[in-house]
């Protein structure tokens, strides 16, 4: 079921101990508390914390022609508004050859090539703040974040804190192990030699096991 705002702030009231909220504009200190957190990034921290399916955006960059490096790299991309965390950069379409020869400085990346091919973790609307597509995991690490936040301010103390620490590293963990499940399977690259044998011929059987001898 695809949470939303208030939902998010009732489950952190709970895990924190405190009086669920029966709206978002009841004027109540543990509203302002989760508010704050809401406003200063809250949800943007928690989707940096993972490279996370659900929020990752594939697109093609070209290079900025109005930035001229100073020395160095020949050219610069700006990162779009919404870019949070890099997943992946690429010289292909298909990610296929990653670009190892690149640096990221000041929301710009800079590369020799005319156009390079990113992923990264966004905090759009269709991808990382599309609370339907959030995963149950990813809601109740969230939850916890936000209610490790207020806890401070709440009459549980530091021990309460401790608690919903140890909670939210361990939702942190299960959602990350439940992500990795929606990713397709990687084999490792093929050598030269393994290459050479196969070739363009991967439906021939050059042997057979009766042959071995031991």
């Amino acid at each position: 079921m695809a949470t939303d705002k208030l939902k998010i702030y009732k489950g952190a009231c709970i895990k924190a101990g405190t009086r669920i909220l029966g709206s978002l504009t009841e004027d109540v200190d543990r509203r302002h508390w989760l508010d704050e957190v809401w406003d200063d990034g809250g949800v943007d921290y928690c989707l940096e914390a993972g490279q996370w399916n659900f929020a990752t955006r594939s697109t093609m960059l070209s290079y900025d022609s109005a930035i001229e490096p100073a020395f160095g790299w020949k050219r610069a991309f700006v990162k779009p508004s919404d870019w949070i965390l890099t997943t992946a950069v690429a010289s292909d379409e298909f990610y296929r050859q990653p670009l190892l020869q690149y640096t990221d400085e000041g929301g710009v990346l800079y590369a020799e090539l005319a156009d390079i091919y990113v992923k990264y973790v966004s905090n759009a609307d269709g991808f990382g703040m599309d609370y339907a597509l959030w995963p149950s995991s990813f809601t109740e690490y969230v939850k916890a974040y936000f209610a490790y936040q207020i806890a401070p301010k709440l009459s549980g103390g530091e021990e309460q804190r401790e608690a919903l620490q140890k909670e939210m590293t361990s939702l942190l963990r299960m959602a990350k192990n439940r992500n990795q499940i929606g990713l397709p399977t990687k084999f490792p690259a093929q050598g030269s030699w393994n290459s050479s044998r196969g070739g363009r011929h991967t439906n021939r059987d050059r042997g057979s096991s009766r042959n071995f001898t031991g």
